[in-house]
């Protein structure tokens, strides 16, 4: 009886542990630089915001359930976009500071729909766009989305580097 019971007893506890390894999100990936940016690519200009936010800007009826996690770009001539949650697009979907302020989207729009596939997110900072990305100071490792560095256990910290004059890039609004 005592060994079935610390048998069920180690069961669960590994049942547990197995579950939270799984569930964990995956460790962040250091990137050399930016991935390329595709011929399909188009640059947006505009603002991210939640789909309700962005509803509710036009004035459209909603459920208000609408969840949170629903992220969309409202370009500067009054469309919008959904963003497809990828590798392109997570920072935008895990720093809410990017939300609510002016910037360039490089993405691909999915034939027959307002789906974006985002490439590059950038900002606008004092009239100049700036390539957004994430850095860990300590091992000088350059992520694509905030997280902790896989090197050393710190916090890889945004930042907003001046876009290269030779990268695709169009006026800001």
């Amino acid at each position: 009886m005592r060994r079935r019971i610390t048998a069920l007893v180690a069961g669960a506890f590994l049942s547990t542990v197995l579950t939270s390894v799984v569930l964990a999100e995956a460790p962040l990936q250091p990137q050399n630089e930016a991935p390329a940016i595709s011929k399909e690519a188009q640059v947006l200009n505009g603002t991210v915001l939640t789909l309700a936010k962005a509803l509710q800007q036009k004035e459209i009826a909603h459920d208000k359930d609408l969840p949170e996690s629903t992220l969309a770009l409202a370009t500067s001539d009054g469309q919008i976009f959904l963003i497809v949650k990828d590798e392109g697009s997570r920072a935008l979907f895990k720093d809410r500071e990017l939300h609510a302020r002016p910037v360039q989207l490089v993405a691909v729009t999915i034939p027959g729909s307002q789906l974006l596939k985002v490439e590059r997110i950038r900002t606008l900072v004092d009239g100049e766009l700036r390539e957004v990305d994430y850095w860990c100071e300590k091992c000088a490792l350059r992520y694509s989305e905030p997280g902790i560095c896989i090197c050393c256990g710190a916090q890889a910290e945004r930042r907003e580097l001046p876009v290269k004059k030779t990268e695709n890039t169009k006026p800001a609004p």
